[in-house]
């Protein structure tokens, strides 16, 4: 077996014996599955009432990712990761003969792992409650064009949240240090960002490339219908506001933003004492 598939085996070992994994898997469901059947309830009394069916009810489903996709992985992540801290440390991982990046590495896995693990089953609800709606809950085609960049950018967009939780959790000596340092950094940029956009010129447009902002964008509806964007930019443009940024440059600004933030995180981590 090659190093990373040792790394990959170690890590789902660890993650599926912790209580998170399921309570992240199961806060999802708690969240998404009532209203999703409530939708097909009222359709079955109402015919009138549309019911949730794919495939336009994916973007339905990048909402959610978008919301509680974004807690699940912010928390989950830096408690895994900051935890390490005590009840197996960072220093005994390397004396078990795990080298500084064999280390770091393995916590990234964690959040590809935890990343996908929200992603499908998000997807595994959204095709099983269409299917409960009985004919007309799946059509075809399955997944539009559309709707398949929107659901594969939420899978980045988690990504994205998770490399965010993991740099947290790896800079905090403690499980609530990485907690308030999350709080501190969803609090804060709407804060700053609303005085910036009180400035004029350069500082106004600022706190569209805020990381919070930029990652949004991903999981943003507008970005997937061409009739919300363009009543979008006509309220933007009638208030003398700038147009959104485009999806493309929201991409390259999150994936800029995941490499710095690994990038940040690996600098402090090799120079710790551990």
């Amino acid at each position: 077996m090659s190093l990373m598939g040792k790394l990959f085996a170690v890590e789902w070992i660890k993650l599926r014996r912790r209580p998170v994994l399921y309570v992240v898997i199961l806060g999802v469901a708690a969240v998404v599955i009532p209203g999703l059947v409530l939708m097909q309830v009222m359709h079955h009394r109402r015919p009138a009432v549309a019911g949730f069916s794919l495939p336009d009810g994916w973007p339905m489903l990048v909402d959610a990712g978008g919301s509680i996709g974004m807690v699940m992985i912010l928390v989950s992540i830096s408690l895994l990761t900051a935890s390490e801290a005590t009840w197996r440390t960072q220093r005994q991982n390397v004396i078990d003969g795990l080298s500084r990046a064999q280390y770091f590495t393995a916590k990234i896995i964690v959040v590809v792992m935890m990343s996908i693990a929200i992603w499908l089953t998000l997807a595994v609800l959204g095709i099983l409650i269409a299917a409960l709606g009985g004919a007309g809950g799946v059509n075809m085609p399955f997944m539009t064009l559309s709707s398949a960049a929107a659901f594969g950018n939420l899978l980045l967009y988690l990504l994205a949240m998770g490399v965010t939780g993991f740099m947290f959790g790896m800079l905090a000596s403690s499980s609530g240090a990485a907690l308030g340092l999350i709080m501190a950094f969803i609090i804060i940029q709407p804060v700053v960002g609303a005085q910036l956009r009180s400035q004029d010129g350069f500082l106004h447009r600022l706190p569209s490339y805020f990381p919070m902002d930029v990652m949004s964008n991903l999981v943003s509806r507008m970005y997937y219908d061409a009739d919300a964007m363009a009543r979008m930019r006509a309220m933007l443009e009638k208030a003398g506001e700038p147009p959104p940024l485009s999806l493309s440059t929201s991409m390259i600004a999150t994936l800029a933003y995941m490499a710095a933030f690994v990038g940040i995180t690996w600098l402090v981590f090799r120079t710790r004492d551990l």
